[in-house]
């Protein structure tokens, strides 16, 4: 399977940036909600371990991305209306149903020590191209409130400098469209995606932080797609 980039369909000619009321190929998109899927972190004897927080879950019919998105930060965006539809039901497991039309956004629990990486997308899937066009509108939410869009690139080619702070991005969102209408083309039915994030630690008695570039790979089932899942 050909890698695709986020914003594409194919031969990679990139998707503009589209109102809500309209898909890539120029049907009808009316999004349900957000799906909201915050990430934090834990450090044990196996190394790193991402978990969804609690907070995760899907917010019925509230679209109002920038208030909502500026409410994240400090945890005040409420709670949601359901939990999230898990792939498999394990702690571990960061695959996720999507059912139905609606903004998917990410977010980075906590501040200071990581951040979505700002040389590349912060997200990209390795999907069929027919079914690339169901997920869109990539966007980056920096900590200043403004926001950037996806630019297609999944791979750095010059050296950028680091953001300050308030330019630094831990959280993103993209358009989803469900149930998926392509189907079939992925194994077992899972849409495969990658978060790219950067994290920084110091351990005791070292001088200098260690900057890790990391890369979070959640799958997504869309409804739709055939059944079958054995494993995530």
């Amino acid at each position: 399977m050909s890698k695709v980039r986020f914003l594409s369909i194919t031969n990679e000619h990139e998707i503009p940036n589209l109102p809500a009321g309209q898909d890539p190929m120029g049907g009808s998109w009316k999004p349900q909600g957000i799906l909201f899927l915050k990430l934090t972190y834990t450090v044990g004897p196996d190394g790193l371990q991402f978990v969804y927080h609690g907070d995760s879950g899907f917010f019925k019919a509230l679209v109002d991305l920038k208030s909502f998105c500026k409410l994240v930060p400090g945890g005040k965006q409420g709670k949601p209306t359901s939990p999230i539809s898990p792939i498999m039901p394990t702690a571990k497991s960061l695959g996720f149903r999507i059912e139905q039309p609606c903004y998917v956004v990410f977010a980075l629990q906590g501040s200071g020590n990581w951040e979505f990486r700002y040389d590349v997308d912060a997200v990209s899937c390795d999907v069929d191209p027919d079914k690339s066009v169901e997920y869109f509108d990539l966007v980056h939410v920096l900590n200043n409130g403004g926001t950037t869009p996806g630019t297609g690139i999944d791979e750095p080619t010059t050296p950028v400098a680091a953001p300050a702070e308030n330019d630094k991005c831990r959280i993103v969102y993209f358009s989803a469209v469900a149930p998926s209408t392509k189907g079939g083309a992925t194994p077992a039915g899972l849409d495969r995606f990658n978060l790219f994030v950067r994290l920084t630690q110091t351990e005791t008695g070292q001088a200098q932080p260690t900057t890790l570039d990391l890369i979070i790979d959640p799958d997504i089932q869309n409804t739709g797609h055939p059944p079958g899942i054995t494993g995530v």
